[in-house]
């Protein structure tokens, strides 16, 4: 595949976010990345950037991931704008994200929102396909990844060490209708205050900012067991959050509850029927007992991540469905 140019519209100011992710495994795979801040003030002049970049460039595609405070509704007719720019450019427009909106308060903004009305929308949600199709959407399931440079195995650190451990907001956590989130933190806190011999840790903390980068792959490296969650489970099929792949990427041993779909993309990795606390607990235990079998699970699935859920593999596959769709 020759190297493309992309026009890339996103929040690209928080380094780790989908947007720096995503463009930083389209430069790993050769292409060049033209940016444009999504922010309510930068709407105004995104389709002459557009134009002006593509006069420039030639853009192959335009890209957009989203976040909901930097589009609001008072930018639609600006948001509309680009978009027809990019259809009368010729360019395809593709919408990538990792979040859900179907099943919670906000799936309202797929019927009313212009970026679900691009050429293309990947999400990480694969359960809903007859719903994108109902609104028109040309959708495609692109599950969760890591970026390469994330995909290490970090340093034991006293500060972080626990038996087991939750990384991500607990009884903080915005989505309310995602009530497993909420039963799964207070079920490991009495689990922890039945089992004082196990140090069990929950980072960063209701109301704390959230921990990435090397801290993230050193906490990982200093956790024994790592318990994850994701949003509507087990109500949701096909979705799971991007923690998947960025704790087994980073070396570390997941226990996650099962969700329809993970074990096809996840052969290796652990899950317990969600909602069933007996059985966590057992999953628990055993996995806390045989090191040497929790140690090969985790490098199982670390080399299953790198090999098939990082971001550079997540664009290639998307540079291979725009050419198969006749886009490029």
């Amino acid at each position: 595949m020759r190297p493309l140019k992309v026009f890339y519209v996103g929040n690209f100011d928080a380094p780790h976010s989908t947007e720096n992710h995503v463009r930083s495994a389209l430069e790993h795979n050769g292409h060049r990345v033209v940016q444009h801040l999504e922010r309510p003030e930068n709407w105004a002049p995104a389709a002459a950037h557009l134009e002006q970049a593509h006069a420039e460039w030639g853009i192959d595609f335009a890209l957009w991931t989203s976040t909901s405070g930097y589009a609001p509704r008072g930018t639609f007719g600006q948001q509309h704008e680009y978009l027809v720019m990019a259809d009368r450019l010729g360019i395809p427009t593709v919408g990538y994200h990792l979040d859900v909106w179907w099943g919670l308060k906000r799936e309202h903004e797929v019927r009313e929102k212009p970026f679900f009305r691009q050429s293309v929308l990947c999400t990480a949600d694969g359960g809903h396909q007859e719903e994108w199709y109902r609104q028109g959407i040309q959708h495609f399931w692109f599950p969760p990844g890591i970026v390469d440079y994330e995909a290490r195995v970090g340093t034991y650190r006293e500060e972080y060490a626990s038996d087991v451990c939750f990384v991500g907001q607990g009884h903080g956590y915005g989505h309310k209708e995602s009530s497993h989130r909420f039963l799964l933190v207070d079920h490991l806190r009495d689990w922890a205050a039945a089992h004082p011999e196990w140090r069990v840790r929950f980072w960063p903390g209701d109301g704390k900012p959230r921990i990435d980068g090397v801290q993230l792959r050193d906490l990982y490296a200093s956790s024994k067991v790592v318990v994850g969650d994701s949003c509507n489970v087990p109500r949701l099929q096909r979705y799971w959050s991007d923690r998947v792949p960025n704790v087994t990427g980073r070396g570390a041993f997941l226990l996650h509850p099962d969700v329809v779909g993970l074990s096809d993309q996840h052969p290796d990795l652990v899950t317990w029927p969600a909602g069933d606390w007996a059985r966590l607990d057992e999953k628990i235990a055993y996995w806390l007992e045989d090191e040497n079998q929790r140690v090969t699970t985790a490098r199982d699935c670390m080399a299953d991540t790198l090999e098939n859920h990082t971001y550079e593999v997540r664009m290639k596959q998307l540079v291979t469905l725009l050419t198969q769709k006749g886009m490029l």
